[in-house]
């Protein structure tokens, strides 16, 4: 009757250790463990080895249980082994799964600000079974004295958890007086945004000519002579107009002719010009290209219209590609010298729509928001 009474109880664990793919059984072998563990695989609770280790006694003889053989609980303690083997792996996995959905949730509580309730729901469903797990696993890990599996942490949580200490960059202050958390990712990424082209090199001395500044009653006085100078060369060039208008007219009928044309083929040239430029500019999506745009922007194609033209561009770029932010924002850094209304007219439009959806307080036109943040954070 022992003989049969055992292999019995072999069979049932067995059945409840083998036929576990999501370890449902793992309270049962739990309680097993704590009630019969000491008779049958010579397991002792945690509490037990703790007062024998105190009293500097030996475990193995405390065991005084010689109902069963050796061989027996041997057997019966590998089986329990292995299913905790078994079941290390599969803590990790889920751990790994778990990983994956909160991610998920970040990215889509990014991109759209907001998270589906039936996806919340969902995710803390599985928290809260992984939970579950974790301490069952961690209990019969303490009554068979094994090591509890590592829960690696992947590299995208990594970077998401350091992403989230605040810093503050100030000017003057070195790369190793911030420790390492410095404003720029690397070198590279320091020299896109600190390193711009120098457009002077490339224009006429007039193009970046600084506006002169003086006291109020030296303008009004400047002003002043200014004003009797001109009204003088005008008075002296309408007489010589006058004593030679009627010995030019005709030539000067067939110059504003030809000029007229000229200016119409060169106007014509300067649209097709910009709208090839305005094509191209989504394709600039290096610095060497970008930087070659600004300085064909600045040495041809920089009238008043074709400033609006740009401004425009940029301000429209549609709002999922954002990856084109930071080199039109390179673009405008490098004008900005020469050319500051760009940047300035840009900035302002940026802001009025950012004003736009602050005062929306709602949660729709998620992308267009983050394009107007990320655009003004460039």
């Amino acid at each position: 009757p022992i003989n049969q009474s055992i292999n019995h109880l072999l069979t049932i664990l067995n059945a409840l250790m083998n036929n576990d793919k999501d370890f449902s059984n793992l309270t049962i072998l739990i309680s097993f463990c704590r009630l019969c563990g000491e008779d049958y695989a010579e397991i002792f609770s945690s509490k037990i080895r703790k007062s024998i280790i105190k009293l500097d006694e030996n475990i193995e003889e405390t065991n005084k249980s010689s109902f069963h053989s050796n061989e027996l609980k041997q057997q019966i303690r590998q089986m329990l082994e292995e299913y905790f083997q078994r079941l290390s792996v599969y803590l990790v996995d889920e751990h790994k799964q778990l990983q994956k959905q909160g991610q998920l949730m970040k990215r889509t509580m990014e991109n759209r600000g907001e998270i589906n309730q039936e996806i919340k729901d969902k995710y803390e469903q599985t928290n809260t079974t992984f939970q579950k797990l974790l301490q069952n696993t961690e209990t019969i890990a303490d009554l068979l004295e094994q090591t509890m599996p590592e829960l690696p942490i992947e590299e995208a949580s990594k970077k998401s958890s350091d992403r989230t200490g605040i810093d503050f960059y100030l000017a003057g202050r070195s790369d190793d007086d911030l420790g390492g958390n410095t404003l720029w990712e690397d070198s590279d990424a320091k020299q896109f945004y600190e390193d711009t082209v120098d457009l002077k090199l490339f224009l006429p001395g007039y193009a970046f000519r600084e506006p002169v500044t003086t006291t109020a009653p030296a303008s009004e006085e400047t002003e002043t002579l200014d004003s009797v100078q001109m009204e003088q060369e005008i008075e002296k060039e309408g007489l010589e107009v006058t004593s030679t208008v009627e010995a030019e007219e005709e030539d000067a009928t067939l110059v504003d002719i030809e000029d007229g044309v000229e200016e119409d083929v060169g106007a014509n040239n300067i649209k097709l010009m910009m709208d090839v430029f305005v094509t191209q500019l989504p394709t600039c999506v290096n610095r060497e290209m970008i930087d070659k745009a600004a300085r064909d922007f600045a040495t041809n194609l920089n009238t008043k219209q074709n400033r609006k033209r740009l401004i425009k561009a940029l301000y429209t770029v549609q709002r999922t590609y954002l990856h084109l932010l930071p080199f039109y924002s390179r673009l405008i850094a490098t004008l900005n010298p020469v050319m500051p209304e760009i940047g300035n007219e840009l900035v302002r439009l940026l802001k009025n729509e950012f004003r736009a959806h602050i005062r929306r307080k709602d949660q729709i036109y998620i992308e267009s928001k983050i394009k107007t943040v990320r655009f003004i954070g460039e």
